[in-house]
């Protein structure tokens, strides 16, 4: 489940590769790819 989150975050190219250089700047840009990311769990 762990792989699978992280799988669904390096498909957003600032988070994969980490342009912030402060911590907090790149936390807040994980919890917004991680929130508008699909989830799988919602298909009907």
């Amino acid at each position: 489940m762990v792989e699978r989150a992280l799988n669904r975050l390096k498909q957003f190219r600032a988070v994969a590769t980490r342009y912030d250089k402060r911590g907090y700047i790149f936390l807040s840009t994980v919890t917004i790819a991680d929130g508008s990311a699909p989830d799988p769990r919602n298909r009907p």
